[in-house]
């Protein structure tokens, strides 16, 4: 896999082709079985989870898309974040990929979880996948906030991530993703 590759998966560098290699690395070294990937709106989460679920080979849970997806069936919110999930794992084994930018708030998640991968990137890096988004038009929850709101809720998910107990096993200072194994 080369960083040319990422690119254009991605569309701009919030990760790199080292960071996807140390987590399969980390995954299949330490015989983990769940995956959570944290970070602010546009930072990467759904494009690391879908690369890392194809060269994995174990499902990814992409939250947002399941939350519309409740809503739409049954035309109700599931409610919080943790409800959320563990509806989401109805139909799912006990190895999976989970992404989604308040994860983190929910004591399930970090409980189920064997390693938890935040993605913190650059803030010009941020800036860049946020404008990207404006101008071509996606749709989300990124709409309501403006550019200082996510820059605050990075800063927010650093703080959660950092309370959590476990060991960083890599860092990436250029990317800003950082490899935690949760401690039990």
């Amino acid at each position: 896999m080369d960083k040319e590759y990422i690119s254009s998966l991605v569309g701009r560098a919030l990760f790199s082709p080292e960071d996807v290699d140390a987590i399969k690395k980390v995954f299949r070294g330490k015989h983990m079985h769940t995956i959570c990937i944290v970070g602010c709106m546009g930072c990467g989460k759904t494009k690391l989870a879908e690369e890392l679920s194809f060269e994995l080979g174990i499902p990814h849970i992409e939250l947002d898309q399941w939350h519309a997806k409740y809503m739409t069936e049954v035309e109700e919110s599931p409610g919080s974040i943790d409800r959320t999930f563990r509806l989401s794992l109805r139909n799912i084994g006990p190895t999976y990929i989970v992404e989604h930018a308040e994860l983190l708030k929910s004591e399930f998640a970090i409980n189920s979880s064997s390693v938890i991968i935040l993605l913190d990137p650059p803030q010009d890096e941020l800036a860049r996948s946020f404008e990207q988004r404006k101008s071509n038009s996606v749709s989300g929850d990124w709409k309501k906030f403006s550019l200082a709101d996510l820059e605050e809720m990075a800063v927010e998910i650093q703080e959660q991530f950092g309370s959590i107990p476990g060991a960083i096993v890599y860092l990436n200072e250029i990317t800003g993703t950082v490899i935690k194994i949760v401690g039990k």
